[in-house]
């Protein structure tokens, strides 16, 4: 998968970086998942999406035993590791905290 996630990170994002919220490349990986399974519509490919997201969001909250319990995720790109001419070549550096969720004493 990384493979054909590194062709289509070639794809020029022509899109107003202000307005992305999710990176051209991840949205061509799973569009093109959706049409392997058959699907054919934005509709379905929304809906296929969304599937996707719940399965992964399921997994996390079973990886976690005590439903108090919260895993903070936070990214980061370090701008200065971009190589020129290579605008999604930066590092990302992504952080999760295990913490204990706020009990009622």
């Amino acid at each position: 998968m990384d493979k054909i996630k590194e062709k289509f990170s070639l794809i020029c994002d022509t899109r107003h970086q202000s307005y992305v919220e999710h990176k051209l490349s991840d949205i061509l990986v799973i569009t093109m998942c959706a049409v392997l399974c058959g699907i054919d519509s934005l509709s379905g490919i929304i809906s296929y999406a969304e599937k996707i997201a719940e399965i992964i969001t399921g997994i996390m909250k079973e990886s976690i035993e005590d439903t108090g319990n919260v895993v903070a995720v936070d990214g980061k790109a370090i701008q200065s590791t971009a190589e020129k001419g290579k605008p999604h070549s930066t590092l990302q550096v992504l952080t999760a905290y295990y913490t204990e969720g706020i009990h009622d004493k």
